[in-house]
């Protein structure tokens, strides 16, 4: 616990903040690693392409992708979805 209160571990604290901030893509898996969900979208029978784990990670449960960037990807490399 001491670790925190030093001033290093101050630094990197809010250079990790301040990146966390400009991220723009963000995947919704939680703790699952994207191996763990290409080996259950193989399970299931699901294509386990590229584009197919992306859209698995950035879509959640209920169908709505999860952010603006995500889906100008999949728009853009998928044309023929609709959402």
């Amino acid at each position: 616990m001491a670790y925190w209160s030093t001033e290093k571990a101050k630094e990197l604290s809010e250079i990790n903040k301040n990146n966390r901030k400009k991220q723009r893509q963000l995947h919704v898996t939680g703790r699952k690693s994207f191996a763990q969900v290409r080996n259950e979208m193989k399970k299931k029978g699901e294509k386990t392409d590229r584009m197919s784990l992306y859209i698995k990670t950035c879509t959640k449960m209920d169908g709505i992708i999860h952010d603006l960037k995500s889906m100008e990807v999949i728009i853009t490399r998928e044309p023929s979805m609709t959402y």
